[in-house]
């Protein structure tokens, strides 16, 4: 089981990573630039620069992905909005508690119905009747969460 969990963990390491690449290199295929967005169509081009220069948008791509990993990793530093210029950190601190109550209350309402419901999928009086009610509602889901409903 230990072999296991540490199996999984070593994976995540890779997968992060893969999801941290693909998460910031997709802003490239956004259009427009985030000096425009937040100077305006009508600032001059010195303005931009140094704008683009003061976020660091003028390094190349890998160097600023090493940059943003590197404080990740190093400092816990995520940058800074580009749009309201405060630390990201704050941004997703300020949103934790209501991301928390919500993951909470979807966990509890899952037990609350997923346990008694199992139990009674799994034997008890009238289960063949309710198995055929589950398959008949799983069979109501789209092809791509079939399989949640059923495993």
């Amino acid at each position: 089981m230990i072999r296991f969990v540490l199996g999984r963990l070593a994976l995540a390491v890779p997968t992060l990573l893969a999801i941290s690449v693909l998460v910031f290199f997709s802003a490239y295929l956004a259009p427009g630039d985030p000096a425009d967005a937040i100077l305006g169509e009508k600032a001059t081009p010195a303005t931009k620069a140094r704008l683009r220069h003061e976020l660091g948008l003028d390094a190349p791509p890998v160097t600023r992905y090493l940059n943003y990993v590197g404080g990740i990793v190093t400092r816990g530093d995520m940058g800074v909005s580009y749009q309201t210029r405060e630390p990201v950190k704050q941004i997703l601190a300020r949103g934790f508690p209501n991301t928390a109550l919500l993951a909470s209350l979807a966990l509890l309402t899952s037990l609350a119905l997923g346990i008694p419901l199992g139990i009674l999928a799994a034997g008890g009086a009238g289960a063949g009747s309710f198995s055929i009610l589950i398959g008949a509602t799983a069979r109501q889901l789209p092809a791509d969460r079939r399989s949640f409903a059923a495993g």
